[in-house]
């Protein structure tokens, strides 16, 4: 046998050796090799990192975008020296400054979205060095980045009534600079981590508040580890670090003005107040951050683990503890967050009324699944009156209004949220004027109403006012060019006459020189206002007399009935307008309605089929609120049904 043969027949024994190997693993003392599992755990950090990012990013930028869109609409930041000033006069000032110019860039949810990922990404990572976790614990380390997640979607209509600037980002700036604290600690050495700690104290408590309080007692409880050569110094920094805690609140107290003694170790904690009320529900959050924080830092003192610990070992108990961890997380995600259909929709349909998209907002109006609340009605109408439609139209939408949903005793009313708006676009803008003013003293001015108060402004002539409000937004990262917008008009007042919103808003603005009060009722007020009127422009009699339908007043109706009529020679009359006529003249029987034009189907032989189904469902004994269920799909479009069976409206 040749030597090349003799080669070619050993590599062939030593692959089949080599087979039979792979097929048949090597046994120890009668037990199989256990699998190395080692890789596998750590590749866990990086996806928990990433399936956490990506989740996030999607319930914001997606599930949430009316929402942002409207926080930032809420919010208001401005590049001059003054708004720095007033950010720094209490503690965490910085980080309240810095959390304001964030929120701006919610003006694009998904770019918004995704900076505040961002920072939870740090800070995940930030956490799983700090704490020294093992690839098989780090899904601890989500804990904190997924309570920021449910304090960013748990707060409802507290977005209107907030006196927290930049909440939104200030508390995950927080989290991620006091994270960093607590890791640039762990680097250092006894002596230089007990000065540390004084210094991130001292200092820290004026760019953190209350967060470098929580990081100095993470480092203290950090400091406890067990070392050889350090066993009874490693108990100076927590000694030294609890002084610091105490001592740095009192010592800040003499600066800040504008701090209670009370409230000094908990500064800038997000506390939610309106009127009476201290809701703990939005707070709930960060309680639940500091005690996991806490509980995290305890527990990786307690049970440190072994220097020759291998990836692969006791897998079993981790992967449980993951699971059991992950599923807590999602359920509480699911449980903050705020996922009410009537809030987002009254979200998106102001954005549209602001933006004079009409038919997108009776296009929200149309689809709702349920009773909309008093502010979706609101635009609906203001969609209607502006597209002239009001008397032809609206009773095709559902007029029923329900209060705002909220998931504590908070109460919730149309001046905070969206009478300015409202009496713009119904030419009060005297009311706007004031509701701004007043709102921005109480929860601090916002872009939104900074907005109305340069058109009621610039509608009203008072120019060097306008100037003012723009100059403020001008400020603005992102509403530059809508304020250089509207100082054409101041530069050239003759373009006022031209502009479509302002024409909308002129022939509603009588009375220019009457004073009263809405007594915070605005709704109530702009319905009675409307239906006690008289006006012989013709747009504005318009108005006046499909208020009046809402006001269910017959004697009211009357006399604005024949002056629209007057008014509207040659125009066929509304079929909602003959609706009414029809119904108060065969209820009342004080007017003659027999020569009046009815339309013969929609209004003469629908009320026939109307009488009828009434007089069929009382007889069988159906309670009002079942009238109204079945007649709704059939009559819901008519102003007969809103007068008999649309009652007990909430207005807010």
């Amino acid at each position: 046998m040749s030597k090349k043969q003799k080669n070619m027949n050993n590599a062939s024994t030593k692959t089949s050796s080599a087979k039979t190997s792979f097929e048949q693993p090597k046994k120890t003392n009668g037990k199989k090799t256990p699998r190395d599992f080692s890789k596998l755990t750590k590749a866990l950090p990086y996806c928990y990192g990433v399936i956490f990012a990506l989740a996030s990013w999607l319930i914001l930028a997606i599930g949430n975008k009316d929402y942002l869109f409207g926080v930032q609409n809420h919010s208001l930041w401005s590049n001059s020296s003054i708004f720095f000033d007033e950010q720094m006069a209490v503690p965490a000032g910085f980080i309240h400054w810095l959390g304001c110019y964030l929120t701006q860039y919610f003006y694009y949810p998904a770019l918004g979205s995704a900076i505040l990922v961002a920072i939870w990404t740090i800070i995940y990572v930030e956490s799983i060095f700090a704490f020294r976790l093992k690839p098989k614990w780090s899904v601890a380390a989500l804990i904190a980045p997924a309570l920021l997640l449910c304090s960013v979607i748990c707060l409802g209509y507290w977005m209107y009534y907030i006196k927290n600037p930049g909440f939104w980002f200030k508390e995950s700036l927080g989290v991620l600079l006091m994270m960093s604290a607590v890791l640039f600690a762990r680097y250092m050495g006894q002596a230089c981590r007990l000065a540390w700690t004084v210094v991130w104290c001292f200092l820290g408590y004026t760019i953190v508040g209350w967060y470098a309080l929580l990081g100095t007692l993470l480092i203290a409880i950090l400091g406890l580890r067990k070392t050889d050569n350090q066993r009874f110094s490693r108990w100076l920094i927590p000694a030294i670090a609890m002084l610091a805690i105490i001592a740095t609140p009192v010592i800040w107290y003499q600066h800040y003005s504008q701090m209670r003694i009370e409230d000094a170790w908990l500064a800038s904690f997000p506390l939610f107040q309106s009127d009476l009320l201290t809701s703990i529900y939005p707070s709930m959050p960060f309680i639940f951050l500091a005690t996991a924080l806490l509980l995290t830092a305890i527990l990786t003192v307690a049970y440190p683990p072994s220097a020759d610990e291998k990836a692969n070992s006791k897998l079993m108990m981790p992967l449980m503890a993951n699971i059991l961890i992950i599923v807590a997380l999602v359920t509480c995600v699911k449980y903050f967050w705020y996922d009410n259909y009537n809030y987002k929709a009254e979200l998106r349909m102001a954005k549209a009324v602001d933006e004079q998209r009409w038919d997108d907002v009776l296009y929200e109006s149309s689809i709702a699944p349920g009773p909309p609340t008093r502010q979706m009605v609101i635009s609906k109408n203001i969609a209607l009156m502006r597209q002239k439609k009001m008397g032809e139209a609206m009773f095709h939408y559902d007029n029923r209004g329900e209060p705002p949903y909220v998931y504590d005793s908070l109460k919730v009313h149309l001046v905070q949220t969206f009478a300015t708006t409202m009496y713009y676009h119904h030419g009060k803008t005297y009311f706007s004027t004031r509701w701004c003013i007043e709102n921005g003293v109480e929860f601090g001015f916002n872009v939104n109403d900074l907005k109305i108060l340069t058109k009621c402004s610039i509608v009203e002539g008072e120019f060097e006012a306008a100037r003012k409000y723009i100059g403020k937004l001008k400020q603005t990262t992102f509403h530059k060019a809508w304020a250089e917008e509207y100082e054409r008009y101041l530069n050239n007042t003759e373009l006022i006459a031209q502009n479509e919103e302002f024409k909308g808003i002129k022939p509603l603005m009588g009375f220019e020189d009457l004073l009263d009060s809405d007594g915070g009722l605005c709704e109530m007020y702009i319905i009675n206002y409307f239906a006690n009127s008289t006006n012989k422009d013709p747009e504005f009699s318009d108005v006046i007399l499909a208020y009046t339908l809402v006001d269910k007043n017959i004697q009211l109706f009357w006399p604005r009935f024949f002056n629209y009529a007057m008014l509207h020679k040659g125009v066929p009359m509304p079929i909602h307008y003959q609706e009414a006529a029809y119904l108060y003249g065969n209820l009342e029987h004080e007017v003659d309605i027999k020569g009046m034009p009815f339309d013969q189907e929609k209004v003469v032989q629908r009320f026939g089929a109307f009488q009828q189904m009434t007089n069929q469902l009382v007889a069988q004994k159906y309670t009002e609120k079942q009238m109204a269920d079945a007649m709704r799909a059939q009559f819901g479009d008519t102003f007969w049904y809103f007068y008999f069976l649309v009652r007990d409206v909430k207005s807010y």
